[in-house]
C-alpha cells in the first residue's frame, strides 16, 4: 500500500545508510535537494521530474537516477505511484565512502565516459516486461523486510538493495554500449503514444543526440523515416479501432493524431486499399455496421 505525504521545500538528509519508501501523489512536490543518491521508480502513472531545472518525463517502468545535491521536484499527471530508493555510497561499499559522486561507481573501462553523458547529473532507464516484474518484486521484498525488522532483516535488505543496484547498472551499461540511440523502448513508446503530438525534435531534446543524428539512426534502425513510422503506427491504431469499436470515424481519426480529415482518408486508402468505412464493414465480416 502506497503512502501519501506532503513534501516540504528544502534540503533533505538521510539519517541512516539507506531507506526505501513507496509513495502516491497527485500534486506537484516542491523543489528540494538531498545529501544522498536517489533512485525513483515509477510503478504507475505518468509525470515529469524536474532535475536542476530540466524537465524529464517518466512513465510506468521508468527509473530515474539522481546524484548528490540535485535540485529536484515532481509534477504528476494525475495519480503517480512510485518508489524512492535512497542511499549513501558508504553504506553500499566502504571503499566508496570518499568518492562523493554516485557515478564513480561506474568508473571502469566500460563506464569511463558515463558521467560526461549524463545531462544534469541524472539518467533515466526503462524496465520492460519480465525485467519490470522482477525489479518491482525486489522493491516490494525490500519494503517488507524493512518493515518487519526481524532477525537478519538488515542484512537481507542490504543484499536485496545490492541486487537492485546491479540490475540498474546493467541497464546503464547496456544503454551506453548500444550502438543505436533508437531502440525498442523508444518504438514501444511511439506505438503507445502515436495519437499524441510526437516529433523527432522533442525526442532529441530529451536525449544526448542531435535531431539530424537521430533522423539518420532512426531510418537505419527501422528502415523508414520517423514521419512514415509514426503515420504507420497511427493507421494501425485506426484499423484496430475501426474493427473493434463502433466509435465514429471522426472520433477515431482525432484519437489517432490526425487533425486533417482529408489526409487521414488518403493515407488510410494508401495503406489498406479501402476507405475507413469499407474497412470497418469488411472487418465486421458481414458487410454491415453494428
Amino acid at each position: 500500500m502506497a503512502n501519501t505525504f506532503e513534501l516540504k521545500e528544502g534540503n533533505y538528509t538521510l539519517g541512516r545508510g539507506y531507506w526505501i519508501n513507496h509513495w502516491e501523489i497527485e500534486k506537484n512536490s516542491p523543489t528540494h535537494t538531498h545529501d544522498f543518491v536517489e533512485l525513483v521508480y515509477t510503478f504507475h502513472g505518468n509525470g515529469v521530474h524536474v532535475v536542476n531545472g530540466k524537465e524529464i518525463p517518466v512513465r510506468k517502468g521508468d527509473l530515474i537516477f539522481l546524484n548528490y545535491n540535485c535540485t529536484h521536484s515532481i509534477k504528476p499527471a494525475g495519480k503517480l505511484r512510485y518508489a524512492d530508493i535512497m542511499f549513501k555510497l558508504d553504506y553500499i561499499d566502504q571503499g566508496l565512502k570518499n568518492t562523493g559522486n554516485a557515478f564513480s561507481l561506474l568508473e571502469t573501462k566500460n563506464f569511463g565516459e558515463f558521467e560526461s553523458m549524463i545531462n544534469t547529473n541524472s539518467c533515466v532507464i526503462h524496465f520492460r516486461n519480465h525485467e519490470r516484474i522482477r525489479f518491482e518484486e525486489l522493491i516490494e521484498w525490500t519494503l517488507n523486510e524493512q518493515e518487519k525488522e526481524e532477525t537478519g532483516s538488515n542484512f537481507m535488505t542490504r543484499s536485496i538493495l545490492n541486487l537492485i543496484l546491479i540490475l540498474v547498472f546493467r541497464k546503464m551499461k547496456f544503454r551506453m554500449n548500444d550502438v543505436f540511440p533508437i531502440n525498442q523502448d523508444l518504438l514501444d513508446y511511439i506505438n503507445e503514444h502515436c495519437g499524441e503530438s510526437i516529433t523527432l525534435k522533442d525526442i532529441a531534446k530529451n536525449s544526448f543526440y542531435t535531431q539530424s543524428h537521430l533522423c539518420v539512426q532512426f531510418k537505419e534502425y527501422t528502415g523508414m523515416n520517423f514521419t512514415k513510422y509514426l503515420m504507420d503506427c497511427r493507421i494501425k491504431k485506426a484499423k484496430k479501432l475501426l474493427g473493434d469499436t463502433d466509435r465514429s470515424i471522426e472520433d477515431i481519426l482525432n484519437d489517432c493524431g490526425f487533425s486533417n480529415r482529408t489526409r487521414f482518408f488518403k493515407l488510410f486508402r494508401e495503406k489498406t486499399g479501402l476507405t475507413p468505412l469499407k474497412y470497418r464493414m469488411t472487418s465486421k465480416g458481414n458487410g454491415e455496421l453494428k
